[in-house]
């Protein structure tokens, strides 16, 4: 009787734990709120990547949700510092370095 007891217990426990775990994930968005780079991609990218915007298809800038950033940022370094396409008018040294920092700091949102 004494066994079967710890088992159930340690099964609840499991039980619950897991279900702790598991309610701290979340299915709402987290926004992009990086002080350093929210204000860099609100000037060089939402202009055309927002809503709205004529090139949001290829890439969608939503500061509400951070996933936008994060599932395309292999994407975004390619254009913006490997091919320096991204955006058209260019950015200056100090900004792609600015871009590179956070990008191998490991793009954090907040």
């Amino acid at each position: 009787p004494m066994k079967k007891l710890k088992i159930s217990l340690l099964l609840f426990a499991g039980v619950s734990l897991m279900t702790i775990v598991y309610s701290c994930k979340s299915n709402s968005p987290t926004a992009f709120t990086n002080a350093t780079m929210k204000p860099w991609f609100e000037n060089y990218c939402a202009s055309c990547h927002a809503n709205g915007a004529y090139n949001a298809g290829s890439w969608l800038y939503d500061p509400t949700n951070d996933q936008s950033i994060q599932e395309h940022i292999e994407h975004i370094y390619n254009e913006v510092y490997t091919k320096k396409t991204m955006p058209p008018s260019g950015l200056s040294q100090a900004e792609l370095d600015k871009f590179k920092k956070w990008y191998d700091a490991g793009h954090p949102s907040n």
